[in-house]
């Protein structure tokens, strides 16, 4: 009886410092489809997995409505996908980037083809 190793096999893929332009990544600087490409690549490597090492990692200010800081060292917008809504509004609760909207996008996009 032969053994089918593929289907017991997971590959996880992770953006961070890197890859940069032209590449898909979640950088600040970056246009739209390349935010949404992040994981319309994941799916066409076969992907079963997708990890980012952080979603809320910018320097926190000592006046709420300071300018947000990224940590130094990162490319603006890495390990930042929410803001703290203090700095927009008198909420504290977290703002959504527009994009983590493009990487639900990029998710909607290879779903529907997928499970149809």
């Amino acid at each position: 009886m032969a053994i089918n190793w593929g289907s017991f096999l997971e590959w996880w893929t992770y953006v961070c410092m890197g890859p940069s332009d032209p590449q898909p990544n979640w950088h600040l600087g970056m246009r739209g489809t390349q935010h949404r490409a992040v994981m319309w690549r994941v799916w066409k490597e076969g992907g079963t997995g997708f990890l980012y090492w952080g979603a809320n990692c910018y320097e926190k200010s000592l006046v709420a409505s300071a300018e947000i800081k990224f940590r130094r060292g990162l490319p603006p917008g890495d390990g930042v996908l929410f803001y703290p809504g203090e700095v927009f509004s008198p909420s504290h609760d977290p703002i959504a980037s527009i994009r983590l909207e493009r990487i639900l996008s990029g998710m909607q996009d290879i779903y529907i083809p997928v499970h149809n």
